[in-house]
């Protein structure tokens, strides 16, 4: 069984705005570039701790979106359905993760809405046989590209 990480995360997030949003753009790459309306998902911070065949992480993210100018209504109408979101488990290979602490506020100045949550994730760590070499985890990150 596959282990969660920061990219699963944050690639099911990037889908599931997509899914949830199909009408906006979910900018994955660029945050200096953006082209309103669109979302951004941003990866926070990491704290991992191992205890025995443990491993617990707390893993911090943040979905914003950039709407129009002068669209403080849209921002408020997706504070809804973003919270309604947030509310809820989100699958990642068959398993469930809850987003935790979630906080959204909303710029009316600059027409942004900024999301903060964490997950807590415990899970098995694997046997030292299993675990990749340092060749293999250098082509894995090919992965996120």
């Amino acid at each position: 069984m596959s282990k969660i990480n920061t990219i699963k995360i944050y690639k099911s997030l990037s889908e599931k705005l997509t899914a949830l949003f199909p009408e906006k753009t979910v900018q994955i790459k660029d945050i200096k570039n953006i082209e309103r309306p669109c979302f951004y998902t941003r990866f926070v911070t990491e704290k991992t701790t191992n205890h025995s065949k443990i491993e617990n992480s707390q893993q911090s993210f943040e979905v914003i979106y950039f709407s129009e100018k002068n669209q403080l209504l849209e921002l408020l109408q997706l504070k809804e359905t973003l919270n309604d979101f947030l509310s809820c488990p989100i699958a990642i290979e068959n398993k469930e993760i809850e987003p935790l602490d979630v906080t959204i506020t909303t710029n009316e100045d600059d027409y942004y809405l900024q999301a903060s949550f964490d997950f807590e994730i415990e899970q098995l760590i694997e046997p030292a046989s299993d675990k990749p070499t340092m060749q293999k985890l250098r082509y894995k990150n090919e992965d996120f590209e």
